[in-house]
């Protein structure tokens, strides 16, 4: 399962041009009342106050200058219960308010890629099919069908002043392009499908927590500008009216 979450943040979250030479990371800063513990091999803060705790842990491996953070948030709270989201998670990069990508924001991500691809790979098939059209169409003399003393007649031709579209053929190559074309397709939908599903299992949605009871989801913080620089960021969570206050220091991953 690990492997599959972690495929799935590459593909959706490391987007654009991908560098292999510059990796960035978030480095907790423990506060007062917080404690920073290792986790999976990366570190994660837990903030304590009276009704609630919290827990961040930022990727472990690090991640791109042109890719999204992804943190794992796990919330406890006691005595009643409460309702959490992505909505009760503030980020601010240099003291300046940052966007945080939902859930939501994911799945219509995914599904826009996915009409962006099929879009473009079914351009790509008409420009295919206009081609084959435009070589089947022949002079007739290439054609033993167009002759009129044959007794083949002209099946599998069309004849138009001296040329004529090689029906057989076309039909043939047109079928071979419409069954790559939707192979590829099929393969595109089982993609977005899998990654929906994921997205499902492991993002933060909002949800009601019970009493003593952890609820942990992914958050990812939306591209930093100036992203190979270094910057400070601090995240806001509230748990049951209690906000929580992290800081992180944003570094290349060799510093």
């Amino acid at each position: 399962m690990k492997k599959i979450i972690f495929t799935f943040v590459f593909c959706l979250l490391m987007q654009g041009i991908v560098s292999a030479e510059i990796t960035m990371k978030l480095v907790p800063a423990e506060q007062k009342g917080q404690k920073i513990v290792t986790q999976e091999g990366s570190e994660a803060i837990i903030s304590h106050k009276g009704k609630s705790s919290v827990a961040l842990r930022p990727p472990p491996d690090g991640y791109t200058p042109d890719g999204r953070p992804m943190i794992l948030v796990s919330v406890y709270g006691t005595n009643q219960q409460y309702d959490f989201s992505a909505e009760e998670i503030k980020v601010f990069v240099d003291g300046n308010p940052h966007q945080v990508l939902t859930y939501d924001g994911y799945v219509k991500e995914i599904k826009q890629r996915q009409e962006i691809e099929v879009k473009a790979l079914e351009t790509k098939y008409d420009a295919m099919s206009n081609n084959i059209a435009q070589n089947s169409y022949k002079p007739s003399s290439s054609l033993e069908s167009h002759n009129p003393s044959s007794s083949k007649n002209t099946v599998g031709s069309m004849s138009s002043g001296g040329y004529e579209y090689d029906i057989s053929s076309l039909g043939r190559d047109q079928n071979q392009i419409n069954a790559e074309m939707q192979a590829q397709k099929d393969t595109i939908e089982k993609r977005t499908a899998q990654e929906l599903a994921v997205a499902d299992s492991i993002m933060l949605k909002k949800t009601t927590v019970l009493p003593d009871t952890w609820y942990r989801g992914y958050f990812a913080i939306e591209n930093i500008p100036d992203p190979a620089q270094t910057h400070k960021v601090k995240i806001i969570v509230t748990v049951a009216g209690e906000k929580h206050e992290f800081m992180f220091n944003h570094l290349k991953a060799h510093e």
